[in-house]
C-alpha cells in the first residue's frame, strides 16, 4: 500500500476489502509497506474495510506497519480494535 489511507482513499480501500470477503475468508491482509505518510484522517479510513471483516467475521491485518502510522493508530485509540482477532478476543498488550 503505497497512498497514503485518507477520507477518499478510503472508500476505494473499503470496496477492494469487499472484493476479497468471499466464502471462506477468514484472515485480510493490508501491507503498509512504503507508507511514507499518514493522513490524519487515516485511521478513519482502515475502520470501514475494518468493519467489512468484522461482519464475515474475518480478522483484518495491518502488516509491516511505519512508525508514523503505528504513532496515530495509538494516539487516536484505534490500534486494539483495528487488530482485534475476528471474534472480539484482543490480543494482549
Amino acid at each position: 500500500m503505497g497512498d497514503e489511507p485518507d477520507h477518499d482513499s478510503g472508500h476505494d480501500l473499503a470496496g477492494v476489502v469487499r472484493g476479497h470477503l468471499v466464502p471462506g475468508v477468514r484472515d485480510v491482509r493490508l501491507d503498509f509497506t512504503g507508507l511514507t505518510r499518514i493522513d490524519p484522517l487515516g485511521p478513519a479510513a482502515l475502520l470501514m474495510p475494518h468493519r467489512h471483516t468484522s461482519a464475515v467475521r474475518a480478522t483484518l491485518h495491518l502488516d509491516n506497519r511505519p512508525e508514523a502510522l503505528e504513532r496515530v493508530l495509538r494516539q487516536t485509540g484505534v490500534l486494539a480494535h483495528l487488530t482485534a482477532p475476528a471474534g472480539g478476543h484482543r490480543p494482549p498488550t
